[in-house]
């Protein structure tokens, strides 16, 4: 079978596949709502495991790890809400950027900025329950 042909005897010029957008999609969505997750169980498990030792201890705590154990005792109450809201938003946002919107990159700048949200969040969260441990370790220590 011949190749099909355009006037003057050529050869239709190839025209190059679009490549999809949803291999990154679902690479965007992996990490951020693994993460989501992460930080969710952060707040729902070890928080209040660490508040419970900090009020065992009565130790005065700094700002950053009362803010934190705030934090936890809000989303502790209300998991049940906000867990499924962030998720959904999380895949909505994303979604709309790369496909509904046709800007791959309006998607990819949604989930780089919640990424530095989410890390920022667990960064400061490991930052916050540490502290109060580092000042119980040097009052043990004198």
């Amino acid at each position: 079978m011949n190749p099909p042909t355009v006037e003057g005897g050529g050869h239709r010029p190839h025209t190059p596949v679009p490549k999809s957008p949803w291999p990154g999609t679902a690479i965007w969505l992996a990490v951020l709502l693994s993460l989501e997750l992460l930080v969710s169980a952060t707040y729902l498990i070890v928080v209040p495991r660490q508040k419970k030792t900090f009020d065992e201890f009565g130790l005065q705590l700094p700002g950053l790890t009362k803010a934190v154990i705030d934090a936890g005792t809000v989303f502790t109450r209300y998991w049940w809400l906000l867990v499924p809201t962030l998720l959904s938003a999380t895949v909505v946002g994303v979604i709309l950027g790369r496909h509904l919107f046709r800007r791959p990159t309006a998607g990819t700048l949604f989930a780089v900025l919640l990424l530095v949200l989410l890390v920022l969040l667990a960064g400061g969260t490991c930052v916050g329950l540490f502290l109060p441990h580092q000042k119980l370790a040097e009052g043990l220590n004198k």
